[in-house]
């Protein structure tokens, strides 16, 4: 049977941030959700087990410390392993700023899956959006921060992500234009070596001279 805490919000001001629900779960086999459309941005994270994803025809297979995004108006279907069943975290939101913020991480439906090597700072921040469920200002500060904290931590993931990209990349020229030069220095080489050869040898002066 699924174990889950789920802690939703009905509180939707037009703001740039705003959390609508989050929640944990201990899936059963082969436990699954949709296929659907939801009104909401969702991020999910597993935090241990396997599942998969599937949006706009595309099938994403799933493992600990990978996450993916749901944005609203996609059909979704999400499924656990059979063998190994996911455990993961969920969070719901809305804001005016969104769009912008999901930009500079680099999700979207296009792009939707992640991966995160911070799984415990994650879950503990969920854990401290259950535990702030108080319908009052001070409790909706906290989890805005909360939520903030937690996409911080994806777009930093990102941004290390994107530098070990552009290290590999130019690592990888640099080792291309390495073996082009001496490539080139080889066929050089061999064409000054014809070059030479095929030069007639010149006439020796063994002392004498013409009267």
């Amino acid at each position: 049977m699924e174990q889950a805490q789920v802690l939703t919000f009905l509180n939707n001001k037009d703001r740039d941030l705003l959390l609508q629900f989050c929640g944990y779960s201990t899936t059963e086999p082969l436990h699954s959700f949709g296929p659907v459309v939801r009104p909401h941005y969702i991020i999910h994270f597993i935090l241990n087990g396997k599942g998969i994803f599937q949006i706009r025809e595309k099938t994403y297979h799933l493992e600990t410390g990978q996450g993916f995004l749901i944005e609203p108006d996609e059909l979704t279907f999400y499924q656990s392993d059979a063998q190994e069943p996911w455990e993961y975290l969920w969070i719901g939101f809305n804001g005016k700023m969104i769009p912008e913020f999901l930009k500079q991480i680099g999700l979207s439906s296009a792009h939707p899956i992640f991966h995160c090597d911070k799984k415990k700072e994650l879950y503990w921040l969920v854990n401290d959006m259950l535990v702030h469920s108080k319908s009052n200002f001070s409790s909706d500060l906290r989890r805005t921060g909360l939520l903030y904290e937690f996409l911080s931590i994806l777009a930093t993931g990102a941004l290390h992500l994107w530098k070990r990209q552009m290290l590999l990349s130019i690592a990888g020229g640099t080792i291309c234009y390495m073996i082009l030069l001496q490539v080139f220095c080889l066929i050089a080489g061999f064409r000054a070596v014809i070059f030479f050869s095929s030069i007639p040898p010149s006439k020796e002066n063994h002392g004498y001279c013409n009267a």
